[in-house]
């Protein structure tokens, strides 16, 4: 994540509406109760069901980092919405779980997709050291998939999978030691139906070529015949 400047964007001044200080690690970042309940059922029970929090200007936030939490209002914030990327991803995925901010969680999902597809699509990383480090950065992101639910990551990391055999994945740890059997299962079944529409679309070219070569050896007889027939004329 980038270092927090002391920018409007850094929650490090109270403006006309803020009407509440978020204390992370003994620093004060400055918010808006509004923005927070609308994006998270957390904050809006702790403001709106007669909590202490609720009539509270001040809120402590223990065992949290600062940048991190500046990271999410960024994020959520409308005037500023800072995308998802590789840095704060994680850190999002775990914010955003913690106090059930769903829209924030599909963003990241959908982030984590095209990282899954764009790693599918590069034939530059499919040999080699660069292979096996791509397999294993796919393996930690399905790890996340299951550990935060994130279904549609799941599916396309099966997609990504299903290219490889089950002996190849089998030599990473995290395929071999952390999933279970059921997953492996969906991976090797579809790997097993990619073989097979490979096989049906091979033996397809065979017939076709077949079919070519019995055409050419018509054409090769009649052209003789053909020959032939001058020659006697001749």
């Amino acid at each position: 994540m980038d270092e927090i400047d002391d920018s409007s964007n850094s929650f490090s001044s109270a403006d006309e509406l803020c009407d509440l200080t978020l204390i992370v690690e003994n620093k004060k970042i400055y918010a808006h109760k509004a923005v927070l309940a609308k994006v998270s059922p957390v904050f809006n029970r702790m403001f709106c069901s007669g909590f202490k929090e609720s009539s509270a200007k001040e809120i402590t936030l223990p065992d949290k980092k600062y940048e991190e939490i500046v990271e999410l209002l960024q994020c959520l914030y409308p005037n500023i919405l800072k995308p998802v990327d590789a840095e704060n991803a994680q850190v999002l995925l775990s914010l955003s779980e913690e106090y059930g901010i769903l829209i924030l969680k599909k963003q990241i999902e959908k982030y984590f997709i095209t990282v899954v597809t764009n790693s599918h699509d590069s034939t530059k990383t499919n040999y080699g050291n660069a292979l096996k480090l791509k397999i294993e950065n796919i393996l930690n992101l399905l790890i996340l998939a299951q550990i935060y639910r994130l279904n549609k990551l799941e599916l396309e990391i099966i997609e990504f999978l299903s290219a490889y055999d089950d002996e190849q994945l089998e030599k990473y740890d995290v395929y071999k030691q952390q999933l279970d059997i059921d997953f492996k299962f969906k991976v090797l079944k579809l790997f097993s139906k990619k073989q097979q529409d490979k096989l049906k679309e091979k033996t397809i070219k065979l017939k076709e070529l077949e079919d070519k070569c019995t055409r050419q050896k018509f054409d090769i007889v009649r052209l003789t015949n053909e020959l032939d027939a001058l020659k006697h004329i001749v």
